[in-house]
């Protein structure tokens, strides 16, 4: 097939699974990916297989855009490898988020922060990389969800900016925070929240294990938030790493997320720490060893 056939035929496959995304109700659970790595034939095809099974959301990194660690900086292919590979998952229906890191005013956390100009500088990378169906703002900081310390400003000087930053260039948001508290609790009204969760298409609540996720209150998060579930989800750090023990708490924690409503969750193992000064940062740069045993838990409760 010549090149431009090719990229035509991809073009048409993309077209129709966006079509397919908004036309569609959200699944009743979907799988959520940190996928940083930029293993463009190898975990990118897997995840693009299981695509054709369940619903999946995944983030990436992307050459020139700083990661808070620069211990994920993944050994990158080169530019038309990568576009090709970012083009085949959407093709197969993934959604494909690019990593960004919105702590930039919050503290000094690794070598990334800067500021909007930054940002902005960061979304031209991302747009000459790929096309991506949107953009992933981590460490959405607030005075009442977060135990780090925050900017007082921080919604009106960095995540509103940089939220409508993204949506002014046509995609879409994924924002990481504002986080419930370690108990569940939402420790602020649903009008405080409001303002946060209007800046995303898609929001996660938590990073926690999975007792603790499995000891939040029975309460519906969608509900207390007043937000659909189909925008809500969540990661549960420490499953099993091995297939016979991870599918019970991958079932436990998916099921969870539904009576609680969520719609989007990544199970996963417990994080994978740096090493010298970015010791306190966590990597997600393989596929779990249990991948087979996850994607047919999120098919199996479709």
């Amino acid at each position: 097939m010549k090149l431009g056939v090719a990229s035509a035929v991809v073009a048409a496959m993309v077209a129709s699974a966006q079509a397919a995304l908004v036309t569609s109700s959200p699944p009743r659970i979907g799988l959520l990916l940190a996928l940083y790595n930029a293993n463009v034939t190898t975990d990118w095809m897997t995840v693009a297989k299981a695509a054709q099974r369940i619903p999946v959301r995944a983030i990436i990194p992307v050459p020139g855009v700083t990661p808070p660690d620069p211990a994920w900086a993944p050994d990158y292919p080169h530019a038309a490898a990568y576009k090709r590979g970012v083009a085949m998952m959407r093709a197969a229906g993934v959604e494909v988020y690019a990593y960004t890191h919105t702590r930039n005013i919050s503290r000094k956390c690794c070598t990334c922060c800067g500021n909007l100009t930054q940002f902005s500088g960061w979304l031209d990378k991302i747009q000459q990389a790929a096309d991506f169906d949107g953009v992933m703002l981590d460490n959405l900081d607030t005075a009442w969800s977060s135990a780090q310390p925050y900017h007082p400003d921080g919604l009106s000087r960095m995540y509103a900016p940089a939220a409508a930053m993204v949506r002014g260039r046509g995609l879409g948001v994924w924002a990481n925070g504002p986080h419930v508290a370690v108990n569940g609790s939402l420790e602020a009204p649903a009008n405080t929240w409001r303002p946060y969760l209007e800046l995303a298409t898609m929001t996660t609540l938590f990073e926690t294990g999975l007792s603790t996720w499995l000891a939040y209150p029975k309460d519906d998060l969608s509900a207390a938030l007043h937000w659909p579930k189909g925008q809500l989800g969540g990661y549960v750090l420490d499953i099993p790493d091995n297939a016979t023990a991870a599918r019970p708490a991958i079932t436990a924690s998916l099921t969870a997320a539904i009576a609680r409503g969520l719609t989007w969750m990544y199970p996963t193992v417990a994080c994978k720490h740096g090493h010298g000064p970015h010791q306190g940062s966590c990597t997600y740069a393989d596929l779990p060893s249990y991948w087979d045993e996850l994607v047919s838990a999120v098919e199996a409760l479709q």
